[in-house]
């Protein structure tokens, strides 16, 4: 079965604002038939039956696929790509393997610091 006929799950922070506005736009692009979205500063509970560290999905966001594989940072925005029709470009693209391999470093860069940020301003 296809990635895009299989609903996926996603882990993120919503105590982080840049993550937040990251994940409310996925939410506006993504059809919700397709997703099941969970905030685990709000719903701390969402990791109860998973194997998942809260502090690293506080610092990269994570997607449980249809298969229960999980796909972190890049890979995860990936797997929302995947889901939503006019997202698919994104997937394609970002899964090219230079590309692939310059979005993952920066895009741990990122978080690495936006994590640090936000211990440091205590939002958690």
């Amino acid at each position: 079965m296809e990635n895009s006929k299989k609903q996926i799950s996603v882990l993120y922070n919503s105590a982080c604002p840049i993550c937040d506005a990251g994940i409310r736009g996925e939410k506006e692009r993504t059809p919700d038939d397709n997703v099941r979205w969970h905030d685990i500063h709000t719903e701390p509970d969402a990791l109860d039956n998973t194997n998942l560290d809260k502090e690293f999905v506080r610092q990269r966001l994570h997607v449980v696929d249809g298969d229960g594989n999980p796909h972190i940072g890049i890979d995860a925005f990936i797997a929302i790509w995947n889901v939503s029709p006019s997202q698919r470009w994104k997937a394609k693209l970002f899964s090219a393997p230079v590309i692939h391999g310059l979005a993952a470093t920066a895009y741990n860069a990122f978080a690495w610091l936006l994590y640090k940020v936000n211990r440091l301003l205590r939002r958690w």
